[in-house]
């Protein structure tokens, strides 16, 4: 009798102190980073500054948790990606569900990221698991102002700015991070310490320079002449596409609403799709810095 209670005391000694090392383990998490971020277009104006990708990582070799990993999914409607801007961890699966009566053709050329997964019809859904960080600019082969953003992050800690430009990136131990800005229009980086109480980082985007438009084609080479200029009339009519609100009941197979786009050819926007291979670049190929992409 008394070796068994012997043994339930230290069987509950045992889970105590799991317990609380877990929770410093979580508490040990408790920094964090959070502001505003303001967006300033040409002539220095500003600009509803939501979509924006706010990211940190660890400067100190600090090792933050991961969850598990997770599936997320793109759909494609009315020749555009919703959502337009994802972010996901290293590890993740983003699948590409297509809504439209067309094809569409799902490819990137991002460093460590480069997929294509060919030209698919309606109802149709392949994915692509993401094994390195970085931003990946994806596009449609077939359709040039189709445009995604998705931020892979080692660890989980990125976020989308909405309307308000508002950002909060929490569970962070303290230390040396680099924050990171990216918008269409421009981008910044600075070095943050965050402490264990948290802090607060206000971000400014110049995007007085947006100038150029055009993306690479699957080889990954950019056009030494952009090919086709997006007006920021152009511009403003997509981002709003995007933000239309689609009914959530929507069924990819049974959908027969009036006035849908059915148009199978739909020759207008598809482009040249001759490709070189990578590390064989003609001559007159232009660099990515070059020109900036939708």
């Amino acid at each position: 009798m008394k070796f068994d209670t012997l043994k339930t005391a230290v069987v509950l000694l045992c889970g105590l102190w799991t317990g609380s090392a877990f929770a410093t383990a979580q508490t040990g998490e408790a920094g964090f980073v959070q502001g505003v971020v303001q967006v300033f277009g040409q002539s220095k104006q500003p600009m509803t500054p939501d979509k924006v990708i706010v990211s940190v990582a660890p400067l100190d070799g600090q090792i933050l948790s991961m969850r598990a990993a997770k599936t997320f999914s793109i759909r494609m409607r009315n020749k555009t990606y919703k959502p337009s801007h994802l972010v996901v961890q290293v590890g993740d699966t983003v699948a590409f569900l297509n809504q439209d009566r067309i094809k569409h053709n799902v490819f990137s050329s991002a460093s460590g990221n480069r997929f294509d997964l060919g030209s698919f019809k309606r109802g149709k859904r392949p994915d692509i698991a993401f094994k390195n960080p970085g931003l990946v600019k994806i596009y449609c082969n077939l359709h040039q102002k189709m445009f995604t953003y998705v931020q892979v992050m080692m660890t989980d800690r990125s976020t989308v700015t909405g309307t308000d430009g508002q950002y909060r990136i929490d569970h962070l131990l303290p230390g040396r991070y680099r924050l990171d800005a990216w918008h269409v229009r421009g981008a910044m980086s600075r070095t943050i310490l965050v402490p264990h109480s948290g802090m607060v980082v206000d971000v400014e985007i110049d995007g007085s320079q947006w100038t150029k438009r055009t993306r690479p084609k699957k080889s990954g080479v950019y056009p030494t002449k952009p090919q086709k200029s997006l007006r920021e009339a152009d511009w403003d009519s997509i981002q709003a596409s995007a933000n239309e609100d689609d009914d959530a009941g929507y069924n990819a197979i049974d959908d027969d609403e009036e006035g849908y786009e059915d148009d199978e050819e739909d020759e207008d926007e598809e482009e040249d799709t001759e490709e070189v291979e990578v590390g064989g670049l003609p001559s007159d190929a232009a660099n990515e810095d070059d020109f900036e992409d939708f």
